[in-house]
């Protein structure tokens, strides 16, 4: 762990569960749209390694806490399915 992913969201199951990984943890700059732009946020996060070592210095935490977070997961499950049930008992 430790080692963001660089990644293009589009038709590919992969790329859309990493892009929204990625997201989650607050790094959407790593989520690109086309070959183009992949290539260009590569080399453009390449040449800025002291970048790539802070995000390195704080991806496990910030990772545990957003996306590795079993309990906020649930308690946003039981909120969604409290107000999905009381969305449907009141129709």
């Amino acid at each position: 762990m430790g080692v963001p992913v660089l990644t293009i969201a589009g038709q590919k199951f992969m790329g859309r569960l990493t892009g929204s990984l990625m997201c989650q943890l607050g790094l959407s700059d790593w989520v690109t749209k086309s070959k183009e732009q992949y290539i260009s946020t590569a080399v453009s996060m390449v040449n800025d390694l002291s970048n790539l070592w802070d995000l390195r210095q704080h991806l496990r935490i910030n990772a545990q806490n957003t996306i590795f977070n079993a309990k906020k997961h649930v308690l946003e499950l039981e909120i969604a399915l409290e107000a999905a049930w009381k969305n449907y008992i009141n129709q």
